[in-house]
């Protein structure tokens, strides 16, 4: 029971054929006059957008000009207060170290022992691994 197609006249087909062109003209019409109100209305967003801008743009130098200073004022205060806490601390190590010189120079002579032993073994075992290798 399958459904045989209906034949369609050539009067019938000619008709339908200058409907579908006509059709097809009509949204060809809509597109192009479509595209153009869209290319004005962002013609006109951008305008609008550049405007903005430039009315925004002194204050947002002005707001950039401010961060920049207080960035550089925190800077400098963060680096003189470095400065002054290195100076204590090397006043108080000059200080400590007049009121006990031995302490100083043994731990100075510890702590150079015991670099001279690590770099000691790591030249030892580069050594070793050369002969390993030849």
């Amino acid at each position: 029971m399958s459904a045989q197609p209906t034949p369609i006249s050539k009067s019938a087909s000619t008709s339908n054929v200058s409907n579908i062109n006509e059709a097809l003209n009509v949204l060809n019409g809509a597109a192009s006059q479509s595209r153009d109100e869209i290319k004005n209305m962002i013609d006109k967003d951008y305008k609008n957008l550049r405007a903005i801008f430039r009315e925004v743009a002194p204050e947002v130098r002005n707001v950039m000009r401010t961060i920049k200073d207080q960035s550089m004022k925190a800077v400098q205060d963060v680096s003189h207060k470095t400065k002054e806490m290195a100076r204590n601390s090397a006043k108080e190590v000059d200080r400590s170290a007049h009121s006990s010189p031995w302490l100083f120079i043994g731990a100075s002579s510890l702590v150079a022992a015991i670099g001279g032993f690590f770099l000691g073994r790591k030249l030892t075992r580069k050594d070793e691994v050369k002969k390993e290798l030849d």
